[in-house]
C-alpha cells in the first residue's frame, strides 16, 4: 500500500513538471514537430536553410520547396543588422519581434554586409508590374483557410512584403550609396497607399483604411486583414515618411486604423491572426504580443494623442498571459491544426512514457526491498 502511495505521489509530480515544461516551452516543442513533419513529406528536417549567398529556400509539408519574396526582405533587415551600423532614423530602430521568427546563425559583419547587400539586390531585380502596380509577386499557390476557395492563387503579392522593403531599401541606402534603392522605395510607395482594386493593397476594415497582408486579384473579396502583416507594412510606410520628411501623410490614418481595430483582434489572453476566423499559433501570438507592445514607440510623428481612441494595455495585459504560458493558452484557444494535434500527442505521449517509467522504476524498488527483508 505504501509503494502505491508513493507511486501516485511520483506520478503526480511528474504530471506537474512536464505540464510546466510543455507549457513553457510549447514553442521549441512545436518547432521540433514541424521538423519532423518537414522531413516526413519533403526530406527536408530544417524548415528554411540558406544557400552560400544568404538567400533562403523554405520548405511547407502543404506545398514542399518554396522561395517567399517576405523572407528576402525579413533576412535583408536581419542581416542588415548584424553590421554595426549607426542612425538614429527610424528605419534603423530595433524591432523587438524579430526575436520571435526564426534567423540564421550569427556572421561576421563583412558576411552579414554581403548577404544584407544581396538581398536588397535581388529587391531592386525582382520587382515587377502587376494590376496596375509595383509588387514583389508570390509565384505559387499558397493555401489559406478561411479564404476564397481555400487558397490564393499566384501570381497574387502581399502588402506586409511590399511594405516591408521599404525598410530594406532605405537601410540599404544608406549603407551602399546606391539610388536605385530609393528609386524602387518609390515606386512602392506609390502603389501599395492605393486601393486594391487600383493595383494598390489598401482595403477597408469597419471604415478604416488597411494594408492588406495576402491579395490575390482574382478575387473581389474575402481579404483576411491580418495584424501582424498591417503593422509590418505600417513600419514601412512611417520609415518612408520619415526619410523623406513626408507630414500629414498615410502612416497616421494608418496608425489610426491599427488601434481602433485592435480589440477586434483579441480572444481573452489569445490574438487572433485575422479577421475572418484565423487564431494566431504559438509563433504568431509572441509576434502580435512583441508588435503591440512597440506601438507607442513606433507612432508617427505627427499623431495626436487625442485622437487614439482605443486604449491598448488592457489588450497587452491579455495577451502577456498567453506570451507566458503559450502550452495552455494555445491548447485551449489556438488554431486545431495538425500543429494542434502534434503537439498535444507529445505530451500525451511524454505523459503516457513517464507513467510506464514510473511504475516500472517504483516496481523495481519494491521487489528489491522484499527481496533485502527476505
Amino acid at each position: 500500500m505504501k509503494f502505491k502511495k508513493i507511486k501516485i505521489l511520483v506520478l503526480l509530480f511528474a504530471s506537474l513538471i512536464i505540464s510546466l515544461l510543455f507549457n513553457k516551452f510549447a514553442g521549441e516543442i512545436n518547432d521540433f514537430n514541424v521538423a519532423i513533419r518537414t522531413f516526413a513529406t519533403t526530406g527536408k528536417i530544417d524548415a528554411r536553410i540558406f544557400d552560400e549567398n544568404g538567400f533562403n529556400k523554405s520548405f511547407s509539408p502543404k506545398i514542399g520547396e518554396f522561395v517567399s519574396p517576405f523572407y528576402v526582405m525579413h533576412y535583408g533587415i536581419v542581416y542588415s543588422s548584424q553590421i554595426n551600423f549607426e542612425s538614429q532614423s527610424f528605419h534603423w530602430r530595433l524591432d523587438p519581434s524579430l526575436l520571435y521568427w526564426n534567423i540564421p546563425p550569427n556572421n561576421d559583419k563583412k558576411m552579414s554586409e554581403k548577404f544584407f547587400k544581396n538581398m536588397a539586390d535581388w529587391a531592386v531585380q525582382n520587382i515587377e508590374y502587376k494590376n496596375g502596380g509595383w509588387h514583389y509577386l508570390y509565384k505559387f499557390d499558397w493555401p489559406y483557410a478561411g479564404y476564397e476557395d481555400g487558397k490564393l492563387i499566384a501570381p497574387w503579392w502581399s502588402g506586409l512584403t511590399d511594405g516591408y522593403a521599404l525598410i530594406l531599401l532605405l537601410r540599404a541606402y544608406d549603407v551602399f550609396k546606391d539610388e536605385r534603392y530609393i528609386s524602387v522605395a518609390h515606386k512602392i510607395y506609390k502603389t501599395i497607399n492605393k486601393d486594391i482594386n487600383s493595383g494598390g493593397s489598401i482595403v477597408q476594415l469597419n471604415g478604416l483604411p488597411w494594408i492588406e497582408e495576402y491579395v490575390d486579384p482574382s478575387k473581389n473579396n474575402g481579404m483576411a486583414f491580418v495584424l501582424n502583416g498591417m503593422i509590418y507594412a505600417y513600419k514601412g510606410i512611417k520609415a518612408y515618411e520619415d526619410k523623406f520628411g513626408i507630414d500629414n501623410g498615410f502612416s497616421e490614418k494608418y496608425y489610426g486604423s491599427i488601434l481602433k481595430n485592435l480589440k477586434f483582434y483579441d480572444d481573452n489572453g489569445w490574438s487572433y491572426y485575422d479577421m475572418i476566423g484565423g487564431k494566431a499559433n504559438i509563433k504568431y501570438h509572441k509576434i502580435a504580443y512583441a508588435l503591440i507592445s512597440d506601438l507607442d514607440n513606433i507612432k508617427p510623428n505627427s499623431y495626436i494623442e487625442g485622437n487614439n481612441k482605443y486604449q491598448v494595455d488592457s489588450i497587452k495585459k491579455s495577451w502577456k498571459l498567453g506570451f507566458d504560458n503559450p502550452g495552455l493558452f494555445f491548447f485551449l484557444k489556438g488554431p486545431v491544426t495538425a500543429g494542434y494535434w502534434h503537439l498535444l500527442l507529445s505530451y500525451i505521449a511524454t505523459w503516457v512514457l513517464t507513467l510506464m517509467l514510473t511504475n516500472y522504476t517504483v516496481n523495481v524498488c519494491g521487489s528489491l526491498r522484499l527481496r533485502t527483508k527476505l
